[in-house]
């Protein structure tokens, strides 16, 4: 819980809850308001570090980078979209 509650932890989480294939930095730099890189790289760490995303490094031409949610993060998905039907339930 305590890299999940950490500012930008969840938005990161929730842009690779629906996606069929990882995602790289920069995606998560255009999607996420504020964020700098340093903070991101950080948050990618925890959460890796974590269980709840991995880190897969392809090389080819150009070295690619891309995360995607553990089987512990699509866990955690659940989770999430209560918190989002309470939070519009009752936090309006």
């Amino acid at each position: 819980m305590d890299s999940v509650g950490k500012k930008y932890s969840v938005e990161i989480v929730n842009l690779l809850v629906d996606q069929s294939r990882g995602r790289g930095f920069n995606f998560f730099l255009k999607n996420i308001q504020d964020i700098n890189p340093k903070t991101l790289s950080t948050r990618l760490k925890e959460l890796e570090k974590n269980g709840i995303i991995s880190k897969q490094i392809t090389v080819g031409e150009l070295i690619r980078i891309e995360y995607a949610l553990t089987e512990k993060g699509i866990a955690l998905k659940q989770g999430l979209q209560t918190l989002d039907s309470w939070g519009k339930k009752f936090c309006k």
